[in-house]
C-alpha cells in the first residue's frame, strides 16, 4: 500500500493544507487591520496620542481587530489539528517500518 493513499497520511495533508489557508487568513487579516488602523490614524486631528486613542476606539479598527483575533484564533486550532495528526502520521509510519523489518528478518 502507498503511503500517499492511505488514510492517514490523507488527513495529514488535509490538515497541512487547512493549516496553510489558516495562516493565509491570518495574515490577510492583519494587513486589513494595519490598512485601516493607519488609513483612520491619517484621518483623525489631534496630537499622536490623540489620534492613537481616537484610532483605537475606531469602529472600523474594533472590527478588524475582532477578524484578526478570529483568524489567529483559528490558525492556531488549524495548527493544533496538523500537529496531532502529524504525530498519528509518524506513528503509522514507524509502524509499518517496524513490520518491514520484522519481514526482513525471516
Amino acid at each position: 500500500m502507498d503511503s500517499s493513499n492511505s488514510p492517514i497520511s490523507v488527513k495529514f495533508a488535509q490538515a497541512a493544507h487547512e493549516y496553510a489557508e489558516a495562516q493565509n487568513e491570518s495574515l490577510r487579516a492583519k494587513n486589513e487591520l494595519k490598512a485601516v488602523a493607519s488609513t483612520m490614524f491619517l484621518k483623525m486631528d489631534g496630537t499622536v496620542k490623540e489620534r492613537e486613542a481616537k484610532t483605537d476606539i475606531n469602529d472600523q479598527v474594533a472590527a478588524k481587530e475582532l477578524g484578526y483575533i478570529n483568524a489567529q484564533c483559528n490558525e492556531n486550532i488549524a495548527k493544533a489539528k496538523k500537529e496531532s495528526t502529524s504525530i498519528l502520521f509518524e506513528e503509522w509510519r514507524t509502524a509499518r517500518s517496524d513490520r518491514r523489518a520484522e519481514m526482513n528478518l525471516r
